[in-house]
Protein backbone atom coordinates (compact mmCIF):
# COMPACT_ATOMS: atom_id res chain seq x y z
CA UNK A 1 0.00 0.00 0.00
CA UNK A 2 1.61 3.41 -1.09
CA UNK A 3 0.86 6.28 1.57
CA UNK A 4 0.58 9.85 0.22
CA UNK A 5 1.30 12.44 3.32
CA UNK A 6 0.55 15.63 3.19
CA UNK A 7 1.39 18.21 5.88
CA UNK A 8 2.53 15.46 8.15
CA UNK A 9 4.04 15.52 11.53
CA UNK A 10 6.88 14.05 10.55
CA UNK A 11 8.59 17.69 11.55
CA UNK A 12 10.28 16.24 14.15
CA UNK A 13 14.26 17.17 13.27
CA UNK A 14 15.21 20.34 14.53
CA UNK A 15 18.36 21.50 13.90
CA UNK A 16 20.45 24.56 14.45
CA UNK A 17 22.64 27.56 12.83
CA UNK A 18 25.13 29.00 14.56
CA UNK A 19 23.60 31.68 16.28
CA UNK A 20 21.31 28.96 18.07
CA UNK A 21 18.42 30.00 15.44
CA UNK A 22 16.06 26.58 15.10
CA UNK A 23 16.51 25.44 11.09
CA UNK A 24 13.27 22.44 10.33
CA UNK A 25 13.62 20.08 8.17
CA UNK A 26 10.36 18.77 7.45
CA UNK A 27 8.43 16.56 5.09
CA UNK A 28 5.81 18.45 3.99
CA UNK A 29 4.83 16.07 1.28
CA UNK A 30 5.52 12.48 0.63
CA UNK A 31 3.75 10.96 -2.70
CA UNK A 32 3.89 6.42 -3.78
CA UNK A 33 5.92 5.66 -0.45
CA UNK A 34 4.87 2.49 0.83
CA UNK A 35 5.64 1.91 4.91
CA UNK A 36 8.66 0.25 4.69
CA UNK A 37 10.41 3.54 2.50
CA UNK A 38 8.89 6.23 4.67
CA UNK A 39 10.68 4.57 7.42
CA UNK A 40 13.74 4.76 5.47
CA UNK A 41 13.34 7.68 4.65
CA UNK A 42 13.19 9.10 8.04
CA UNK A 43 15.80 7.50 9.54
CA UNK A 44 18.35 9.22 6.58
CA UNK A 45 16.78 12.56 7.62
CA UNK A 46 17.57 11.50 11.17
CA UNK A 47 21.35 10.99 10.11
CA UNK A 48 21.20 14.24 7.90
CA UNK A 49 20.49 16.08 11.05
CA UNK A 50 23.75 15.28 12.25
CA UNK A 51 25.80 15.65 9.40
CA UNK A 52 24.04 19.02 8.33
CA UNK A 53 24.58 20.68 11.27
CA UNK A 54 28.10 19.60 11.75
CA UNK A 55 31.57 22.03 11.80
CA UNK A 56 32.87 19.70 9.33
CA UNK A 57 29.87 19.69 6.82
CA UNK A 58 30.20 23.33 6.79
CA UNK A 59 34.14 23.64 6.84
CA UNK A 60 33.90 21.73 4.04
CA UNK A 61 31.44 23.86 1.99
CA UNK A 62 33.56 26.63 3.09
CA UNK A 63 36.86 25.52 1.93
CA UNK A 64 35.66 23.34 -1.19
CA UNK A 65 36.18 25.28 -4.75
CA UNK A 66 32.81 25.40 -6.15
CA UNK A 67 31.14 26.22 -9.73
CA UNK A 68 28.20 27.85 -10.80
CA UNK A 69 27.60 29.37 -7.22
CA UNK A 70 25.31 32.20 -8.95
CA UNK A 71 27.80 34.73 -8.02
CA UNK A 72 28.06 34.13 -4.56
CA UNK A 73 30.64 33.42 -2.69
CA UNK A 74 30.65 29.75 -0.44
CA UNK A 75 29.49 31.56 3.16
CA UNK A 76 26.76 33.44 0.60
CA UNK A 77 25.66 30.10 -1.02
CA UNK A 78 26.02 28.01 2.78
CA UNK A 79 23.73 30.93 4.20
CA UNK A 80 21.38 30.92 1.65
CA UNK A 81 20.92 26.59 2.31
CA UNK A 82 20.63 27.35 5.92
CA UNK A 83 17.93 30.06 5.47
CA UNK A 84 15.52 27.57 3.67
CA UNK A 85 14.55 30.28 1.50
CA UNK A 86 14.17 28.44 -2.06
CA UNK A 87 12.51 28.80 -6.02
CA UNK A 88 9.21 27.81 -4.58
CA UNK A 89 9.26 29.16 -1.07
CA UNK A 90 10.03 32.83 -0.84
CA UNK A 91 10.22 33.04 2.92
CA UNK A 92 13.28 33.18 5.03
CA UNK A 93 11.88 30.77 7.73
CA UNK A 94 14.56 28.53 8.50
CA UNK A 95 12.91 25.70 7.60
CA UNK A 96 13.92 23.15 4.87
CA UNK A 97 10.87 21.67 3.10
CA UNK A 98 10.83 18.56 1.72
CA UNK A 99 8.56 17.81 -1.23
CA UNK A 100 8.84 14.52 -2.42
CA UNK A 101 7.94 11.93 -4.83
CA UNK A 102 8.97 8.16 -5.77
CA UNK A 103 8.71 7.87 -9.49
CA UNK A 104 9.45 4.42 -11.74
CA UNK A 105 12.22 5.08 -13.41
CA UNK A 106 15.05 3.50 -14.98
CA UNK A 107 18.46 3.60 -14.66
CA UNK A 108 20.59 6.73 -15.18
CA UNK A 109 19.14 9.42 -13.04
CA UNK A 110 19.07 8.99 -9.39
CA UNK A 111 16.02 11.41 -9.17
CA UNK A 112 15.28 15.50 -10.31
CA UNK A 113 14.10 18.48 -9.23
CA UNK A 114 10.92 20.72 -10.60
CA UNK A 115 12.72 24.01 -10.69
CA UNK A 116 8.80 25.66 -10.64
CA UNK A 117 7.49 23.99 -7.53
CA UNK A 118 11.08 22.43 -5.58
CA UNK A 119 9.20 19.04 -5.63
CA UNK A 120 12.29 16.51 -5.80
CA UNK A 121 11.30 12.97 -7.88
CA UNK A 122 13.13 10.33 -6.43
CA UNK A 123 13.96 7.23 -8.54
CA UNK A 124 12.60 3.90 -7.24
CA UNK A 125 14.92 1.91 -8.31
CA UNK A 126 18.24 3.69 -6.86
CA UNK A 127 15.78 4.35 -3.76
CA UNK A 128 15.54 0.47 -3.24
CA UNK A 129 19.01 -0.05 -3.64
CA UNK A 130 19.05 2.67 -0.96
CA UNK A 131 17.01 0.62 1.11
CA UNK A 132 19.00 -2.81 0.70
CA UNK A 133 23.01 -1.19 1.25
CA UNK A 134 23.09 -0.78 4.77
CA UNK A 135 25.42 2.38 5.11
CA UNK A 136 26.17 3.05 1.89
CA UNK A 137 22.69 3.66 0.94
CA UNK A 138 21.66 5.63 4.08
CA UNK A 139 24.23 7.56 3.34
CA UNK A 140 23.14 7.60 -1.02
CA UNK A 141 19.69 9.12 -0.09
CA UNK A 142 21.32 11.95 1.75
CA UNK A 143 23.96 13.00 -0.66
CA UNK A 144 20.68 12.89 -3.32
CA UNK A 145 18.47 14.95 -1.28
CA UNK A 146 21.08 17.66 -0.59
CA UNK A 147 21.95 17.92 -4.48
CA UNK A 148 18.28 18.02 -5.18
CA UNK A 149 17.62 20.77 -2.59
CA UNK A 150 20.25 22.98 -3.50
CA UNK A 151 18.12 22.76 -7.40
CA UNK A 152 15.34 23.82 -5.04
CA UNK A 153 17.16 26.34 -4.69
CA UNK A 154 17.98 27.66 -8.30
CA UNK A 155 21.86 26.15 -8.53
CA UNK A 156 22.25 23.72 -11.27
CA UNK A 157 25.12 22.40 -12.70
CA UNK A 158 25.74 22.17 -16.35
CA UNK A 159 28.87 21.95 -18.97
CA UNK A 160 31.70 19.17 -19.01
CA UNK A 161 31.97 16.68 -16.45
CA UNK A 162 34.80 18.18 -15.00
CA UNK A 163 33.15 22.11 -14.81
CA UNK A 164 29.82 20.15 -12.71
CA UNK A 165 31.49 17.85 -10.70
CA UNK A 166 32.19 20.95 -8.54
CA UNK A 167 29.17 22.90 -8.74
CA UNK A 168 27.12 23.57 -6.02
CA UNK A 169 24.46 20.80 -6.07
CA UNK A 170 27.40 18.04 -6.57
CA UNK A 171 29.38 19.44 -3.97
CA UNK A 172 26.67 19.80 -1.37
CA UNK A 173 25.57 15.79 -2.09
CA UNK A 174 28.77 14.66 -2.93
CA UNK A 175 30.40 16.18 0.95
CA UNK A 176 27.19 15.41 2.47
CA UNK A 177 27.12 11.69 1.68
CA UNK A 178 30.98 11.33 2.74
CA UNK A 179 30.05 12.55 6.15
CA UNK A 180 26.87 10.60 6.08
CA UNK A 181 28.94 7.67 5.58
CA UNK A 182 31.85 8.22 7.88
CA UNK A 183 29.17 8.50 10.86
CA UNK A 184 27.19 6.04 10.20
CA UNK A 185 30.63 4.06 10.26
CA UNK A 186 31.76 5.39 13.84
CA UNK A 187 33.01 8.58 13.48
CA UNK A 188 30.87 11.60 15.75
CA UNK A 189 30.74 14.70 14.19
CA UNK A 190 31.31 18.15 16.31
CA UNK A 191 27.81 19.98 16.43
CA UNK A 192 27.80 23.63 15.53
CA UNK A 193 27.92 25.87 18.09
CA UNK A 194 24.38 26.48 19.91
CA UNK A 195 23.24 22.49 19.42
Amino acid sequence: MLCNIEKTKHSFIKTYDDNGDLLHVKIANMVNFNEQETHFFIRALRVKKIVDNSQEYKQKLLHTKMTQKRGRTNLEVYNHWRSGFSNYDSMVDNDLDYFVTLYPGKKGTLGYTSMSSGKIYINRQYYKYWMNNGDEGISGLIGNLNHEYMHSMGYIHRGFWSYKRNSVPYVYGREARYLALEHLQGRALTPLLGV
